[in-house]
């Protein structure tokens, strides 16, 4: 028994998508043959946010939940190895890098024959507790991040990621030509 049983759903879905492989096909392997793939960290930061968690040390719920394991076939690393990971994915980009081009294969995958989308963005303040966060105009000394969703589906089309005393508006069009970039080849956004 699992008190996290909307996670199946969300897992399902993963494997449905072949999320997995498209993650460990566009991120960086690890040096080690032992090592864990990307997805297996994608995959159990992805269950603990599905289910509310807010820091590394929220991850340690999916692993102590053993049928939910059991049942999802998924492995879960310890918030110490997905900090670690993360780090090194820090490192020139590469995690950013890895994710656009995931996020664009998952797109092509899921808007079939959509050639028009509705581009929805909207600034989303990031609570940090770190050294270098600014105050928002909230009041706040948080992140301030712009985020492009697809009206239609609620698909996160792009972000860009902004320091907290950044005005939120602060050049538009250059993040609209962002997620333009990041839709895949044939879907374009509808001019009203």
């Amino acid at each position: 028994m699992t008190s996290r049983i909307g996670l199946i759903t969300l897992a399902h879905a993963i494997q449905v998508l072949d999320l997995s492989k498209t993650i460990d096909q566009h991120f960086p392997a690890s040096g080690s043959n032992c090592a864990l793939k990307a997805s297996t960290f994608i995959n159990t930061l992805v269950l603990s946010q599905h289910e509310g968690g807010e820091c590394l040390n929220d991850t340690v719920h999916i692993a102590k939940d053993k049928a939910l394991r059991l049942v999802t076939n998924q492995k879960a690393p310890t918030p110490q190895t997905i900090g670690t990971w993360l780090r090194r994915l820090g490192k020139d980009n590469q995690g950013v890098k890895a994710l656009q081009k995931a996020n664009k294969t998952l797109l092509k995958a899921t808007l079939n024959n959509c050639k028009n989308i509705t581009l929805d963005i909207d600034a989303s303040e990031v609570i940090a507790n770190k050294v270098d966060t600014q105050w928002t105009y909230k009041g706040n000394k948080d992140y301030m991040s712009m985020v492009g969703h697809i009206a239609q589906t609620g698909q996160i089309v792009a972000t860009d990621f902004k320091a907290g005393n950044v005005s939120p508006n602060t050049d538009n069009l250059g993040f609209i030509k962002i997620c333009q970039d990041a839709l895949p080849k044939g879907i374009n956004i509808k001019k009203t």
